[in-house]
């Protein structure tokens, strides 16, 4: 990897970065910056048979935001892709998260704690309209540790308290 951050990509992730229009770019712990998806990330996790997977967030060109939960990062990706294209829109951005065995929780209290805290912004179940990518990234980052989520329910609740 150089300064840059670059990944040092092959062909075939090359030929998808000039069609999908975004580069791939490290991670590391923390969201990754607009207009990048870290698709060696997406396909170093293969698909989970011992009951844990993964939570990720994607951000599409016409300013929606998704968070969701998969237990074959490389599979899911690729659907994603696929059905951004059917309906002329491009991933502009996605984060993966690493492999938990409570992802379906921390998925469901995750959405949770954005469409409460985004409302009138939430398009459908896992779908956010004009929700910011990186903060998205960072509430499921922090959701996934107990001590993030007792730490995301306080603020909830002074955001709730604050509104009344």
């Amino acid at each position: 990897m150089g300064g840059s951050g670059l990944l040092n990509i092959d062909a075939h992730y090359a030929a998808i970065e000039r069609a999908r229009g975004f580069s791939y770019l490290d991670r590391g712990d923390r969201p990754l910056p607009e207009g990048t998806v870290d698709r060696k990330a997406w396909d170093h996790h293969p698909a989970k048979v011992d009951g844990s997977g993964h939570l990720y967030v994607i951000q599409f060109n016409n300013d929606v935001v998704k968070l969701g939960k998969t237990a074959d990062p490389p599979r899911r990706l690729s659907q994603h892709m696929n059905d951004a294209a059917a309906f002329g829109a491009k991933i502009t951005a996605a984060w993966i998260s690493q492999s938990y065995g409570d992802y379906a929780e921390v998925e469901r209290f995750a959405i949770n704690i954005a469409s409460k805290s985004l409302r009138g912004r939430q398009v459908r179940r896992e779908y956010f309209r004009s929700a910011s990518y990186a903060g998205m990234a960072e509430l499921v980052r922090t959701s996934c540790t107990q001590q993030g989520r007792e730490r995301l329910t306080a603020l909830l609740r002074a955001l709730s308290a604050d509104r009344k």
